[in-house]
């Protein structure tokens, strides 16, 4: 019969650790891996017009493991630095989400062999059942207190853990309605931004001093064609090779407010060439 609960945090899968070195060795930093091994595979992509395209697949070899004082490394290495936030920000994406679990597999960003959550049982469920399970080694009862009928200690670990991401997405998603209301009269408003993201589709902005999120859909870029580029994540101009990647900085301007999706769109401005000083008048 299970006695414990724990929160556990597992390792982050290598393909996104993978991506965001390469994402973090742009900005001149690392996690600190010498050679992360890795395997190769080539493909042939058929567009619609019948051309061929070679693509290369870089997978991570499963044999090589990942630490938290990587991590913890880089996170020191980067306190004060103007790429801070960004690649904080990416880091935390490279991440598994934690979760609560019967089986102890430790917390990979705490780096802890064992760890659980022991608040106020006010605060959480999750406490609530630790604080259970005390009381009933302690009178030497076991689980048999918490847990009715048909049901395993397993079982409401699991529905603590779904119920956390429904609390936290319900959470963002307020959020996100809020900052739509905050922008909405802000349309045709011009601000610096930061690219967070990019996509096939488009890229994604944060704005330096609100700190809202949006979207520059690829098709409303000026001047040429741009496509994606998914071996360096980057979106580039067909003609002047002019490239958008994470961590440039942006002029952008909003353009359009979705309340019902409670989204952000908006376009990129281009400086214009400057202007030619005036000949004095005689």
């Amino acid at each position: 019969m299970d006695e414990s609960i724990y929160r556990i945090h597992e390792t982050p899968d290598l393909k996104r650790v993978l991506d965001f070195e390469e994402v973090a060795s742009r900005f001149g930093c690392t996690l600190g891996i010498p050679a992360m091994p890795v395997q190769r595979f080539r493909m042939t992509d058929r567009k619609r017009d019948g051309r061929k395209v070679q693509k290369e697949i870089v997978r991570a070899d499963d044999s090589f493991r990942v630490t938290s004082k990587m991590y913890q490394r880089l996170v020191e290495k980067l306190e004060g630095r103007p790429e801070e936030r960004i690649l904080s920000y990416l880091m935390l994406r490279s991440l598994k989400q934690a979760r609560y679990s019967t089986k102890n597999e430790g917390h990979f960003a705490l780096a802890a062999k064992s760890y659980t959550h022991f608040t106020s049982p006010i605060r959480r469920y999750p406490d609530l059942l630790v604080h259970r399970l005390l009381g009933g080694l302690l009178d030497g009862e076991r689980n048999a207190l918490i847990c009715p009928p048909g049901t395993t200690l397993e079982a409401l670990a699991g529905q603590c853990s779904d119920t956390e991401r429904r609390a936290a997405e319900a959470e963002r998603e307020l959020l996100e309605w809020k900052k739509v209301q905050f922008m909405i009269d802000r349309v045709g408003d011009d601000f610096p931004a930061l690219v967070i993201s990019t996509m096939k589709f488009g890229f994604f902005v944060e704005l330096d001093e609100l700190f809202v999120e949006g979207m520059v859909p690829v098709d409303t870029l000026p001047g040429e064609r741009w496509a994606f580029q998914e071996n360096t994540r980057r979106i580039v101009a067909e003609r002047s090779r002019r490239e958008i990647k994470i961590g440039d900085k942006v002029k952008v301007r909003l353009d359009r407010v979705d309340g019902v999706e409670k989204k952000l769109y908006f376009s990129m401005v281009i400086p214009g060439p400057p202007r030619r000083a005036s000949k004095p008048r005689r």
